[in-house]
């Protein structure tokens, strides 16, 4: 059980998540996924949410 932990450890994707603001009691700012190097902004937690879920089920379909 253990080997399996430490396996999907090493194959969680790292996001960082930049807060630049919090207007109409939501955050806005950057993410980026530092695997793929990419960065992209959003506008509310909710899109934050579904922009790091699109692309960890993006990865694991590769």
């Amino acid at each position: 059980m253990k080997n399996i932990e430490k396996e999907n450890l090493t194959n969680t994707p790292t996001f960082l998540v930049e807060i630049k603001s919090c207007k109409n009691q939501s955050w806005q700012g950057r993410l980026t996924w530092v695997e793929k190097n990419q960065t992209t902004s959003f506008r509310s937690a909710l899109e934050l949410m579904k922009i790091m879920d699109s692309a960890v089920s993006n990865d694991e379909e590769d």
